[in-house]
């Protein structure tokens, strides 16, 4: 997962106003801690029981709580300037969860989109997509989590986006057979297709 953040930060140091970068990776067993909970790290990280799971824990520039990320979850991290799209946050996330919503129909997966409360993608209730946004002087970094072939035992250890009963579902659970790299390239087609964000 450093990694991944090394190569966000590399991006956004750029700041090249007229490009999109879009990084898609399937990251190791870790947990995700956002700028939520960095105040009671110390505190508190005795309370998420990983031990038996071989995880490490990553502070990361995102808002919202815990998650976990694994092997067979897609992440996704568009890097951009939204500022100088004239797009607010609400209205950025609004699109990635469409375009993500628009590959999930192309597999025949329908999803409903919650945009008020708990922020993310579910299929009956379940959830299949998590997202969390990092700001700073209208640039974006972080993104979109998709469950497609992971492991969803290991998220049990943990209240999901502080969340001690949500539920987790992916596209293999439902019984499609999507790979992270197909889901990703479906994905980037739909993206640039959608003209709010030609740059």
């Amino acid at each position: 997962m450093a990694v991944g953040q090394e190569l966000q930060k590399e991006k956004q140091d750029l700041q090249d106003m007229d490009s999109a970068y879009i990084l898609g990776c399937e990251h190791e067993a870790v947990l995700s801690v956002g700028r939520s909970l960095w105040k009671d790290y110390e505190e508190r990280r005795s309370d998420w029981d990983i031990r038996d799971h071989d995880m490490d824990m990553y502070l990361v520039s995102r808002g919202g709580k815990l998650t976990i990320h694994n092997p067979g979850q897609l992440t996704i991290y568009p890097i951009m300037n939204i500022k100088k799209l004239q797009m607010g946050i609400k209205d950025y996330l609004e699109f990635l969860f469409k375009v993500t919503q628009k590959t999930f129909l192309g597999y025949g997966i329908k999803t409903e989109i919650d945009f008020e409360k708990n922020y993310g993608m579910y299929i009956e209730s379940k959830k299949i997509v998590s997202a969390g946004l990092s700001y700073s002087q209208g640039w974006v970094g972080q993104g979109l989590s998709i469950n497609l072939q992971n492991d969803l035992e290991i998220f049990k250890t943990i209240d999901v986006c502080g969340m001690s009963c949500m539920q987790m579902t992916s596209a293999q659970k439902l019984g499609y057979d999507i790979t992270p790299a197909h889901f990703f390239t479906s994905w980037l087609k739909n993206f640039s297709d959608s003209a709010e964000l030609k740059i």
